[in-house]
């Protein structure tokens, strides 16, 4: 069929409104920065709720995007905002790829899509405005010292490839940042900045350059279930590798340049269940400027690769998840699944496929859980090695001597510090069966296990393991740490 080029060009920009009880809809088709802006300033002056939806596609821009209060932006998966490789260097200053028109922003919900910086194709000196990496923050929302922005949540969102930071939010109230893959921005991950009840929770970032995760000045904030990883891949615009920090907590006044006096001082602020992998230069960085803070309680996290840290305090509570258009808005329980960001995580694609729904409950039950140890008892390299039964196991946590283990059944997956051959826990040396406690997890609850049979076995001592035989497991465990981020800490 002939299609003429103005009905061309009106089918291309078109988008469709409805009108729904909970506001207003915009579906939009892939286009330039306007199509996108014209959308969303219709939330400019008006008390009805918009939402508006990309379609799958690359959405190039040359400006950038404008949001206001009342608002959800959202998208496919496989919706991409992209800066456009024609572009000159616009995102400087207060401008980011996502920005905001209504002062103080409220109200708002950006979730679902993807935006990519895509600092490849610009000069490294792109990253610099007036101070050091300071242009082309990806989401760039900020209230005044004054007035602070309220209910803000960014979740489900894929950011890579940018030459500042992922996502900076700056003097709010009320702020969620959740279940977002963050790779390769080359400032911070995610930078909170003054703000007050705030909640970073299931965050994948691989960071670099500055830190996975910030906090300036925050109060009454909690970082939970993230995965904080230095980023790995080649495409760093040169920059040097493993320079980053998995979190710092400060009061901060000038960085780099940039930045000020804040009205808040750090205080209360809880950090747990995280995990912290290969995290170049701190793991957790508190107090960075030596200004102090009040009560920062940071406890049970996982460490790889680096030294344990932990700050005594007091918990955190009465925070939680926000969503401003939970009654109608469109979200995504799982982050997106396909990885597009150049060797983020050493090729470890599968961490965005990992149900993050498991938790164990606090239920003691019969799992009907049993061991066998067969101690291979010969002179020149006495072994054990350790099975365990049961129905409907999930995971099966192993400790001896102080180490622990744990082994996540379905995807076979051993995240700790002893060794095993296949399905098997291996214990090299003489067998201490007091030393050993076996604990198994199911959905409905754990067993304690006590049914464990011992099996002596004599060998030559010409027999042994093949060492090539054993599976370590390593600082690239991130993808089992990424499961067990988030299941519930019971574990004694």
């Amino acid at each position: 069929m002939k299609c003429f080029p103005a009905l061309c060009k009106v089918l291309i920009f078109i988008f469709l409104i409805d009108v729904a009880s909970a506001g207003q809809t915009i579906h939009l088709e892939p286009t330039d920065e306007n199509g996108i802006n014209n959308a969303l300033s219709k939330a400019k002056d008006s008390s009805v709720f918009l939402t508006v939806y990309l379609n799958d596609g690359v959405y190039e821009i040359e400006g950038p995007i404008n949001i206001y209060s009342n608002t959800m932006l959202t998208g496919s998966p496989d919706a991409i905002i992209k800066v456009s490789s024609d572009s000159n260097q616009w995102f400087v200053g207060g401008t980011g790829i996502i920005n905001h028109k209504s002062y103080p922003l409220k109200n708002v919900e950006i979730c679902g899509f993807q935006i990519d910086g895509n600092l490849e194709s610009f000069p490294k000196s792109y990253a610099n405005y007036k101070g050091e990496h300071d242009a082309e923050r990806l989401i760039y929302l900020r209230g005044s010292k004054t007035s602070f922005m309220e209910n803000i949540s960014i979740h489900d969102m894929k950011l890579y490839n940018s030459f500042s930071d992922g996502i900076q939010i700056a003097y709010a109230n009320t702020v969620t940042v959740s279940d977002n893959f963050v790779s390769n921005c080359q400032h911070s991950g995610i930078f909170f900045i003054s703000v007050t009840e705030g909640v970073v929770q299931g965050n994948d970032v691989a960071g670099i350059t500055s830190d996975c995760v910030r906090l300036d000045n925050c109060v009454r904030t909690v970082v939970t279930e993230n995965v904080l990883y230095s980023y790995t891949g080649d495409d760093r615009n040169g920059q040097a590798p493993n320079g980053e920090n998995g979190l710092q907590i400060a009061d901060e006044g000038f960085s780099k340049g940039g930045g000020g006096d804040k009205p808040l001082h750090t205080a209360d602020i809880e950090v747990y269940n995280n995990v912290f992998a290969n995290t170049g230069w701190h793991g957790v960085w508190l107090d960075s400027t030596g200004k102090g803070y009040d009560n920062v309680y940071i406890h049970d996290n996982t460490f790889l690769n680096g030294k344990e840290f932990t700050n005594p305090g007091k918990p955190v509570t009465g925070i939680s998840k926000i969503n401003p258009f939970a009654d109608g808005g469109i979200s995504y329980s799982n982050p997106p699944s396909t990885e597009m960001s150049k060797d983020v995580f050493n090729s470890i694609d599968s961490i965005l496929k990992i149900d993050y729904t498991l938790s164990y409950p606090l239920v003691a039950l019969d799992l009907g859980a049993s061991s066998t140890v067969i101690f291979n008892n010969m002179s020149y390299d006495p072994h054990s090695l350790i099975e365990v039964s049961g129905e409907d196991l999930q995971l099966v946590k192993y400790e001896y001597r102080g180490d622990v283990v744990r082994h996540f059944v379905d995807r076979d997956l051993w995240i700790g510090d002893l060794q095993h051959i296949g399905q098997d826990l291996y214990i090299p040396g003489q067998f201490e069966a007091d030393a050993l406690k076996i604990t198994v997890y199911s959905e409905e609850g754990y067993q304690a296990v006590s049914d464990i049979q011992v099996v002596e076995r004599k060998l030559s001592g010409a027999a042994s393991i093949n060492p090539d035989m054993f599976i370590f497991i390593s600082i690239l465990a991130v993808l089992g740490f990424s499961i067990s981020r988030n299941l519930r800490r019971i574990y004694p």
